[in-house]
């Protein structure tokens, strides 16, 4: 994850959090399309999304709390925008997802890992496509990266320095569901309240 330049805002404004939490809820909603499509048109609810400064005990404990058993599909954000955006699934939700993605995928001999950063690539690809066209801000994903491990080690992960923004959205369709991450850097914070307007 690219270094932020500079200090981790300690508050937003009412309207910058409301602003924030649309575009977390347009940026999920795309995501949750592209996962619909890969799944052969399952339909997604959207939890309300989270706006939260956290640190990673915090993150750990919104993830499902200490000694939870997490897998995590993550890539690190580029361009206008540093950070992190990702997808988390529980043990059980993730073996649905795997063994759905492998089944709609029809390739007997593709390995769950793959198949989570195949359709992590297009989730991705959605979700910044929003971000594109809701605040103008141009943002790429690198290659996802498969994780598991329990959450206070995914949270680690999310949330390297001391503490972060992190959007968090959950997008649930029985029997699967799945927690949406944007975690940008204190610049690509920045960067995307300017893009709307609330700097």
């Amino acid at each position: 994850m690219r270094p932020s330049l500079s200090p981790v805002p300690a508050e937003l404004t009412e309207a910058q959090a409301d602003a924030l939490r649309e575009l977390t809820n347009i940026a999920a909603g795309h995501a949750a399309r592209a996962l619909s499509t890969l799944l052969g048109g399952e339909k997604f609810g959207l939890w309300p999304p989270l706006v939260r400064l956290v640190d990673a005990p915090q993150l750990a404990a919104l993830l499902g709390g200490k000694g939870t058993r997490l897998t995590s599909v993550s890539a690190e954000l580029r361009g206008d925008v540093g950070g992190l955006l990702g997808m988390v699934f529980t043990e059980p939700h993730v073996q649905t997802l795997t063994s759905r993605l492998l089944g709609a995928a029809g390739q007997r001999f593709q390995t769950p890992e793959v198949a989570l950063r195949d359709a992590a690539n297009l989730v991705n690809s959605a979700a910044l496509d929003a971000v594109l066209r809701l605040c103008g801000v141009r943002v790429l994903h690198s290659v996802p990266v498969v994780g598991e491990g329990p959450a206070e080690m995914i949270a680690r992960m999310c949330i390297p320095e001391e503490r972060g923004w992190a959007f968090e959205a959950e997008l649930y369709a029985s029997p699967l569901s799945g927690r949406f991450l944007l975690l940008p850097d204190a610049a690509g914070l920045s960067t995307l309240l300017r893009g709307l307007k609330m700097a």
